[in-house]
């Protein structure tokens, strides 16, 4: 018996008989959002509305492989899954066309970035026009930093604007603090440069990567000379974080 009104048509001997899925879905009706690149694999992560996962973060994950997910879903009859997969696979598959085709400049007209990401987020436009957006997008953005680095950079080496500081400590940097210096940024000129004598017992076999000759002076002597060659500046660090806290900790 065939039902018109929506309703679990039944068999002849009386059992519910399945609905069919939907098969007017399509790619198209699956939103498909737009992520940032995965800092493991550089690839553009996508996401399906409802899968609660994100895409594209292993180097395998292709539009071939959706391709395949997407054949695997149509042989079990899953209508839904496999429009999310054949969404993937189109919007894959354009990034893919995109980054091997285009050079510095994907032309067209001129926009902002947020237009750029409006429109790549934008469901319904084709999956090549939203992978152009997207990418035009992400140019615009790293001349943003670039320029942005870039007079971040003039301005600390302008005379008297910034130092850069360094720290030496034992045992991979979770020892006491045995050495400190400081530079001007600007001229390279050295501020401060001296060895640390510390109350804590050294590692077995750190006195000798580390001799610390006698009478050098403790880290409560070489604080005010520190803080005089710092004070006014920006202090400029590689890894700020750890040195911020190694000289807390000591």
């Amino acid at each position: 018996m065939d039902t018109r009104d929506g309703t679990t048509p039944l068999t002849p001997t009386g059992r519910a008989r399945p609905l069919r899925a939907r098969p007017w879905l399509v790619a198209e009706d699956v939103r498909v959002c737009v992520g940032s690149r995965s800092p493991r694999t550089g690839r553009v992560l996508l996401s399906c509305e409802g899968t609660g996962r994100w895409w594209g973060g292993e180097p395998a994950e292709d539009a071939a492989a959706h391709d395949a997910l997407a054949a695997a879903a149509t042989s079990c009859g899953d209508v839904l899954e496999t429009a999310r997969q054949e969404a993937l696979a189109r919007l894959r598959r354009a990034f893919d066309a995109l980054e091997a085709s285009t050079g510095p400049d994907l032309g067209g007209p001129a926009r902002s970035c947020a237009e750029h990401l409006r429109c790549a987020a934008d469901p319904t436009a084709r999956p090549l026009q939203r992978a152009w957006h997207w990418l035009a997008a992400e140019r615009l953005r790293a001349r943003a930093a670039a320029t942005e680095t870039t007079r971040w950079a003039r301005c600390l080496t302008s005379p008297g604007a910034a130092v850069v500081l360094a720290t030496g400590a034992v045992g991979d940097d979770e020892g006491p603090v045995v050495e400190v210096a400081v530079l001007d940024a600007a001229s390279g000129a050295v501020l401060l440069d001296t060895l640390v004598a510390t109350r804590d017992p050294l590692p077995v076999g750190a006195d000798r990567a580390w001799p610390v000759p006698q009478g050098a002076p403790s880290l409560e002597a070489v604080l005010l000379p520190l803080l005089a060659a710092v004070v006014g500046r920006a202090v400029v660090s590689r890894d700020a974080a750890a040195q911020r806290r190694l000289l807390t900790r000591t």
